[in-house]
């Protein structure tokens, strides 16, 4: 009996032979294709993931006559999760904290206020308007916000806007933005982003990557860090600058915390007439927030945005207090941002007096 390769039809002797080969080859294939389907459908397969569900903003109205509270009506908002929220604006502090919302004295905010070696940020009012915000000058930074104190998170997300006169860059050096630790004697968890990369102990090779941020310019800064997926990631305006995929946390009770936020240079002659400006802080225990920017678009938004405070958080309903930022244009739209990072591409316009339906 003449065997047939079932692969590739060589040296065929005659047509059926031929036919018997391709077919043969055709049932197999079918076979293959059928059991690549099968596999790649399982639960948990990357290939055929779920694409991203973005929420959808139905409609936004103002709750009331006399005060800035707005309600959202739409859908795929996810819960939230905030654990605590603050929200430094420099003029004042605003702490969500067990579901409830309260000022904090500004002076009560951090418990550390720059180190032997370095000057802690000043509150100053800006030439320009008259807002405070924080500024320095040379290798300055403060550390340890007393609200995270004893939270335990695992989750942590800082967004700020960040002024810098010079490069960070333009001696050498590795120049911390943000240092995020748990245990203040370091000895466990302790994550740096620097102008040229992403490191945390234990990590067994840096994300290596330049600061696209523009001096002279202000720049939005964010950090996102979540132990239970073992993730980081660092942003500069609309650019991701790192993604860490495999970070573990200390085994620790210790939450999260800013170590120090400002600007740490290695060698601090070099950059000793360095001026530092921060704006807008933005700490929460969750990626789920509203922001409100002057672009239409999302790509564009991200660079020029200002976090609202929520009231109420559900998948279909989020209710924010709006606190308006003058660097932003009159017109202005709404981005539901949810707890896995999804947000609507184009924002949903803001119009003070009335409803909007869309």
């Amino acid at each position: 009996m003449r065997s047939t390769d079932y692969s590739f039809a060589e040296n065929v002797g005659d047509q059926h032979d031929s036919a018997r080969t391709s077919r043969s080859r055709f049932v197999l294939t079918r076979f293959a294709t059928v059991a690549l389907v099968l596999a790649f459908s399982a639960p948990g397969c990357a290939l055929l993931a779920e694409p991203p569900v973005r929420p959808v903003i139905h409609t936004l109205s103002k709750v009331g006559a006399d005060n800035d509270e707005y309600a959202i009506q739409g859908s795929n908002f996810t819960n939230a999760d905030h654990g605590t929220i603050i929200k430094d604006t420099g003029d004042a502090v605003t702490l969500l904290q067990n579901g409830q919302i309260s000022s904090l004295p500004p002076e009560k905010l951090w418990d550390k206020h720059g180190s032997p070696w370095a000057k802690g940020l000043e509150r100053t009012q800006s030439e320009s308007n008259g807002r405070a915000h924080y500024q320095a000058k040379g290798k300055s930074y403060n550390g340890y916000l007393k609200p995270l104190e004893n939270s335990g998170n695992t989750k942590l997300f800082v967004s700020w806007r960040l002024k810098l006169s010079e490069s960070p860059g333009h001696a050498k050096g590795s120049n911390k933005f943000i240092r995020v630790w748990d245990k203040r004697d370091g000895k466990g968890t302790r994550i740096s982003w620097t102008q040229m990369h992403m490191i945390y102990n234990g990590m067994d090779k840096a994300s290596w990557s330049g600061w696209p941020g523009k001096a002279q310019s202000w720049n939005q800064m964010s950090l996102w860090v979540d132990a239970d997926q073992g993730t980081i990631q660092a942003r500069v305006n609309e650019s991701l600058s790192h993604d860490v995929e495999n970070f573990t946390k200390f085994d620790t009770k210790k939450g999260l915390n800013i170590k120090l936020l400002g600007f740490d240079p290695n060698y601090s002659e070099p950059y000793e007439n360095i001026q530092i400006e921060i704006d807008d802080l933005y700490v929460s225990s969750s990626l789920a927030r509203v922001i409100v920017s002057d672009k239409a678009n999302w790509s564009e938004a991200q660079s020029r945005q200002s976090i609202q405070i929520p009231l109420l958080w559900s998948n279909d309903q989020i209710r924010f207090t709006y606190q308006p930022a003058e660097y932003l244009k009159l017109k202005r739209y709404v981005y539901v941002v949810n707890k896995r990072g999804e947000v609507n591409s184009k924002g949903f316009p803001i119009n003070g007096s009335k409803d909007i339906k869309r």
